[in-house]
């Protein structure tokens, strides 16, 4: 009987294990392993005696080898604030909990409309982090939905939309005059704000 992982690890080994027994005897074949992939079963050379997970041993000689199928992180985005204040000096930091064995790689995507399509033009350049901040002062006032797509070995995985509120800060600062300023009595004052 050989045993081939097929890339994985099968009884602490990545390489091929080689049994020989009497002709009826019975060995139990523990699945195999294999970071980022999913065990889907063995491939048995025909004639062979396996079943449930156990090999009887005989005259022919078996090779099992293990198949596998990739699989995709998962991903789920949470956000501190769902509403920041336009020119408040306030941002949203946006987090990706992705989850794989391998190592993993992310890209924001941003609209301003609802349900939309993860592509080249939603993309945003450069937000390829765990984390992305959304910069109050450098949007319009309005509505954003962000997604991100996690990818490992090969496979993506796109988020959850979440919505984020830019509202415009209704608060008047008075730039003239200016406080602590002292005036006399007769003096005009003309009193201008900035939002």
């Amino acid at each position: 009987l050989t045993i081939n992982p097929n890339e994985g690890i099968w009884d602490g080994k990545a390489e091929n294990s080689t049994f020989t027994e009497g002709n009826g005897t019975t060995k139990t074949i523990v699945d195999p392993r294999r970071a980022g992939y999913k065990f889907t079963g063995w491939t048995v050379t025909e004639g062979a005696l396996f079943e449930d997970g156990v090999f009887t041993f005989h005259i022919t000689d078996v090779t099992l080898t293990a198949n596998w199928e990739k699989v995709p992180p998962t991903i789920e985005i949470s956000i501190d604030v769902n509403e920041i204040v336009y020119n408040a000096g306030e941002n949203a930091t946006l987090t990706a909990n992705a989850e794989h064995e391998l190592e993993i790689t992310y890209q924001w995507y941003r609209s301003t409309s609802a349900n939309f399509e993860v592509n080249s033009t939603t993309a945003i350049a450069g937000a390829t982090d765990v984390r992305y901040v959304h910069l109050s002062d450098e949007t319009p006032v309005g509505t954003y939905y962000y997604k991100a797509v996690a990818t490992a070995n090969g496979l993506s995985t796109t988020s959850n939309e979440v919505v984020l509120n830019v509202t415009k800060n209704e608060n008047l600062l008075i730039i003239n005059p200016v406080q602590d300023l002292v005036y006399s009595g007769i003096e005009q004052i003309l009193l201008s704000a900035a939002d």
